[in-house]
């Protein structure tokens, strides 16, 4: 299955952070069919709503002081997945076999 891209705007109202995420049904028919609308929830909320949305899938984030920076670092071109590419990320998602992946990973690592 191909990677894809998803981008949502962060807000700020009293000290707490707010999620918009308005076009999270776009993956209601990609195996994450509680994601049927767009949200608008805390942080820890989406969190929480991504994460019980699958099990098999990889899902991350990493924040960004603006929408070009973000557009610029993630490009439409899948990548081939590396344990050096994900530093710096925030899961929240870690799927079994992406904990295989960089146990096997690290394990080669040594042997070379």
């Amino acid at each position: 299955e191909i990677p894809t891209n998803h981008f949502a705007v962060v807000g700020n109202k009293e000290g707490k952070d707010y999620v918009f995420d308005v076009s999270a049904h776009q993956f209601e028919n990609r195996g994450m069919s509680n994601l049927n609308g767009p949200l608008i929830l805390s942080a820890d909320e989406w969190v929480c709503k991504y994460r019980m949305a699958t099990r098999r899938k990889l899902i991350y984030y990493t924040d960004f002081s603006n929408s070009s920076i973000a557009a610029n670092a993630y490009d439409a071109l899948p990548r081939e997945l590396e344990s050096e590419s994900m530093a710096g990320k925030v899961f929240v998602t870690s799927p079994r076999w992406f904990n295989t992946f960089k146990k096997q990973k690290y394990s080669l690592i040594g042997k070379m």
